[in-house]
């Protein structure tokens, strides 16, 4: 018959801890399990590692003994970024049920045993808060250092500063929305549409990633297949050149983004004029990058009136896509490349190659526009800089 190796005598009160040899497999969890049937404390194994595969296997063997696991922080005190909520939340658990624990076990990892904890009093009266109860900030710090907490004033970072005004200042309907665009704001939006995380927003332009996305979306909500081909709208003009609304014109992350949104979704020159004149009503005087951001959006209004694919335009050239729907007279297409050859080169059934030499910004957003009027379309009202 198999029989249950007993496991080594559990310690008394006043001997120093028992140092258990590490048996094979899961035979330590039920070791433990066993010895902490009949003993009428709490059994406490410290382990170096694998302490959540010892609570999993103690939750098997115990037959009914309480299995709790004293979570380790995984962070120092003071380092600049926080464990894992569920970390946080199962310690928190652990730490108030232990005043009461009268047996059962608890699993300590050693980094776990080197952190302090709270004094028993402030354990059994600290964590736990009701549906309706009211927190009070300095009864909670005069608790802590009751408890022999002290404040370090260099431990909360200007970043925490700003988190924890923001949640004092948002309290009404709609919290959650600024809360989050106050989060936008001091994180920053990451690398989206920077070098490391663009993707195929530089390929297409982020205007035409915006619709893209919006068009997929629409698709997926609707349980339809998702339609990325180039539509009618879809016609970037890619000129490499920095546009964007500067964050100490628009200082409202929501307002710029919303701005974003509606100059790439601008249908003609009417709407693209009313937007400037909002913004200079609104903000002042349109900054250069702003301007700039306006002028490629007139050069997409261009291109898209003559079905063009994509334009691309950078110091030293560029190429032309016309797609298989452009409205371009082949004559004057072939004026084009019969009358400078040096300048324009076939690159393909739809792509003509560009070779110009364009040092200055404008003189990329002049070429462009020449191109453009020279293929058919209308000259903009205004000059593009």
């Amino acid at each position: 018959m198999p029989r249950t190796i007993p496991p080594p005598p559990l310690p008394r009160s006043a001997e120093p801890p028992s140092d258990w040899p590490l048996p094979h497999g899961s035979a330590l969890s039920l070791w433990v399990a066993v010895a902490a049937q009949p003993h009428a404390a709490p059994v406490v194994p410290v382990v170096a590692d694998q302490a959540c595969a010892l609570e999993d296997e103690l939750a098997f063997f115990a037959n009914g003994v309480p299995v709790l696991h004293l979570t380790d922080g995984e962070t120092l005190p003071h380092d600049r970024f926080n464990p894992h909520p569920r970390i946080v939340s199962q310690r928190i658990a652990t730490l108030q049920r232990l005043p009461a624990l009268q047996r059962g076990v608890l699993v300590v990892p050693v980094t776990a045993l080197m952190q302090r904890i709270a004094p028993p009093a402030h354990l059994a009266s600290g964590l736990c808060v009701a549906t309706g109860d009211t927190l009070a900030p300095a009864d909670g710090r005069r608790r802590l250092e009751m408890a022999g907490y002290v404040a370090d004033p260099e431990a909360l970072t200007e970043e925490a500063r700003l988190r924890l005004e923001a949640f004092a200042a948002e309290e009404e309907l709609g919290a959650g929305f600024a809360l989050a665009t106050h989060d936008l704001e001091i994180r920053g939006a990451g690398e989206l549409l920077g070098e490391e995380q663009s993707g195929q927003i530089q390929a297409i332009g982020f205007g035409l990633y915006a619709r893209l996305l919006e068009r997929t979306v629409r698709a997926l909500e609707a349980d339809e297949e998702p339609d990325l081909g180039l539509g009618d709208d879809d016609h970037p003009v890619e000129l490499h050149l920095p546009a964007l609304i500067p964050d100490d014109y628009v200082p409202d992350v929501a307002a710029r983004l919303s701005l974003y949104k509606r100059i790439a979704s601008a249908d003609d020159e009417d709407g693209l004029r009313a937007l400037e004149v909002e913004l200079v009503d609104r903000f002042g005087l349109l900054p250069g990058l702003t301007a700039q951001l306006f002028t490629l959006a007139r050069l997409r209004l261009m291109a898209r009136s003559l079905g063009i694919a994509r334009l691309e335009l950078h110091r030293e050239g560029g190429v032309l896509d016309l797609g298989h729907g452009a409205m371009v007279d082949k004559a004057v297409l072939e004026r084009l490349l019969q009358g400078q050859p040096e300048v324009y080169a076939c690159a393909g059934d739809t792509r003509v190659a560009i070779t110009l030499d364009l040092p200055e910004p404008q003189d990329v957003v002049r070429a462009a526009e020449q191109l453009l009027v020279r293929l058919g379309a209308r000259r903009p009202q205004v000059d593009l800089r």
